[in-house]
């Protein structure tokens, strides 16, 4: 296995409640909830298998970026799913429409019209399925991850095209203005599973990410979290204030540097708030020693050579690194009323390593979360004493 393979998960290590979800009959609808990190797209991979296993091989797992496809896909190998059953939500929709010669070049188009381009497909596709009964349940599953940012003219969408569906989603990490989808999706499916534990992210991550969360009244991960730091090491939260933008580079670079060396062919992500910001901060990486180690843009395929990975926070969506950097922290507050969500949603893709930059005034949900992490605030749960009826 490469070295970012402990993102995959085996039958035989999956906890109790994960265990439960993959003994589910083939038979009927399903919703899975639990927080970042707790195995969901695994148990997404490991159903679609069991469907192909079982002879029943015309399975469609559905998910948003294409940042997300390419990271699932460095993963099918340990399943047997083949690439061209993961594709993006849009992309099935439109290949779908185009398939059926109806029109998509006069779709709305551009970054302040996803949701309407959205609503219009969905619009489209639900009309030719009621000039085209023979579609409904044409596919054997449709199986979607980051169930909770979709529209709910999409769920009653995939609930047409497929004969069973297969949903996993957390509404803390809802960052699209679809409403209460989960509530909505919950009353589409025969039977609702929460997972309790998560795995991923270290205890001083959970932290910040738990700061992030409590105001917006989301239940805390640190809690339920089974990071084994004995095992993936020691995990750290750090916000470092930056004295101009080519600053905030000069110290990305620097502990770039030592991470590319520290975690050998594991991913590193660098996510920034906005599209310009990207550009900015993937300009001063390429103009230094790292350009080798930089990921072409929206790709993960597997490399051991290229394990940086640039994107805005929209594009982390389902992704993990080994260590994270947000850039640009002062600009966060630009997202505006999503900017919480957004941000809780970046911070726990870091699974060992988190380091927040900043030039100006930070948002005061991270300077509170800067404090519990680096001025010795205490949090309620110590997590290494809570799990006693944990098997792993």
């Amino acid at each position: 296995m490469m070295a970012d393979d402990s993102w995959w998960l085996e039958e035989e290590e999956l906890d109790d409640d994960q265990k439960i979800v993959n003994g589910l009959d083939l038979d009927g609808n399903f919703l899975v909830l639990g927080p970042p990190g707790s195995g969901k797209t695994n148990l997404v991979l490991l159903r679609a298998s069991l469907f192909v296993n079982s002879r029943l091989p015309n399975v469609q797992v559905l998910i948003y970026t294409s940042e997300l496809r390419s990271f699932i896909r460095r993963g099918t190998h340990n399943y047997n799913v083949a690439d061209e059953k993961i594709q993006t939500i849009m992309g099935w929709s439109l290949n779908l429409l185009r398939e059926h010669r109806i029109r998509t070049d006069d779709l709305p188009d551009g970054p302040t019209k996803f949701q309407e381009r959205r609503e219009e497909i969905a619009k489209r596709l639900h009309s030719l399925f009621d000039r085209k009964p023979v579609l409904e349940g044409h596919i054997e599953c449709i199986l979607v991850d980051e169930v909770q940012d979709c529209l709910q003219s999409e769920v009653d969408l995939f609930i047409r095209a497929a004969k069973h569906v297969f949903f996993a989603g957390d509404s803390r990490q809802q960052i699209y203005d679809t409403g209460e989808i989960v509530e909505y999706v919950k009353g589409k499916v025969s039977k609702t599973i929460t997972l309790k534990y998560h795995y991923r992210n270290g205890p001083e991550i959970c932290k910040t990410a738990d700061t992030i969360g409590k105001s917006s009244g989301e239940e805390p991960t640190l809690p339920t979290c089974n990071y084994k730091e004995s095992k993936q090491g020691k995990s750290d939260s750090k916000f470092m204030p930056c004295t101009s933008e080519d600053d905030q580079a000069a110290q990305l670079i620097a502990r770039l540097t030592l991470q590319v060396r520290t975690y050998p062919g594991e991913l590193l992500g660098v996510i920034s708030p906005r599209k310009q910001d990207t550009v900015q901060i993937r300009a001063a990486i390429e103009a230094s020693p790292l350009a080798a180690n930089l990921l072409p843009e929206g790709d993960l395929s597997p490399d051991p050579n290229r394990t940086i990975h640039v994107c805005n926070m929209f594009e982390t969506k389902g992704l993990e690194y080994r260590a994270a950097h947000i850039t640009h922290g002062h600009n966060i507050y630009r997202l505006r009323e999503r900017q919480k969500r957004i941000a809780y949603t970046s911070v726990t893709r870091a699974k060992t390593s988190l380091t927040v930059y900043f030039v100006a005034k930070l948002p005061p949900y991270l300077e509170e979360a800067r404090e519990v992490v680096q001025g010795g605030t205490r949090m309620r749960a110590n997590p290494s004493s809570i799990f006693p009826g944990r098997k792993k």
